[in-house]
């Protein structure tokens, strides 16, 4: 091969990898992760089970929605996500708010999951729901359930998946994230 052929194979090639970068879509994100902090023990679960889709995600947590709407809009802009899983463990007047700020974006599709507010609000807002109550329970309910196929070796007991006070356990955060990656 000629000088000039290898030269543009290199060109060709280079451009060919830096192109994300170039037009600027490395910073897009597959999943955008709202949430209240409901889904904080099971976290890096989630993170793991979207990644091993192939997919990327980010987290935007709020304590409270009515006075960062703007900044979730924000987030949705700056991160361009395919998807955003919406969970909240508080009832919130900004549900219609936070729906248009996250709706903004094209293509979005949405998960709520979690104990929020009415499913017929959420649903009412735009939402598409993903209720993980079979695999986890509710908060303040059993905190053991029966073995699922992939828990294996499984005491004759169950798996527990919540702590006395409602948090999800490390088992329960891995039940939360593959009805999560399941629906994405």
């Amino acid at each position: 091969m000629t000088p000039l052929l290898l030269a543009m194979a290199a060109v060709i090639a280079g451009t060919w990898w830096l192109w994300p970068t170039i037009n600027g879509s490395e910073r897009d994100v597959d999943v955008l992760v709202v949430s209240d902090g409901v889904l904080a023990e099971a976290r890096r679960s989630i993170e793991l089970r979207i990644r091993e889709d192939g997919l990327s995600v980010e987290w935007f947590e709020s304590s409270d929605w009515c006075d960062e709407i703007d900044m979730l809009a924000t987030a949705v802009d700056d991160t361009e996500p395919a998807q955003v899983v919406v969970a909240f463990d508080t009832a919130t007047a900004c549900i219609d708010a936070a729906a248009a700020a996250i709706m903004n974006a094209d293509g979005v599709a949405v998960v709520v999951a979690g104990a929020g507010p009415d499913p017929s609000t959420v649903a009412a807002a735009g939402f598409r729901t993903v209720d993980p109550t079979r695999l986890i329970g509710a908060p303040g309910g059993t905190t053991t359930l029966p073995c699922e196929w992939w828990e294996q070796p499984c005491a004759p007991t169950g798996t527990p998946v919540r702590e006395a006070d409602g948090a999800l356990t490390e088992s329960g955060g891995e039940r939360l994230a593959r009805v999560l990656a399941a629906t994405l």
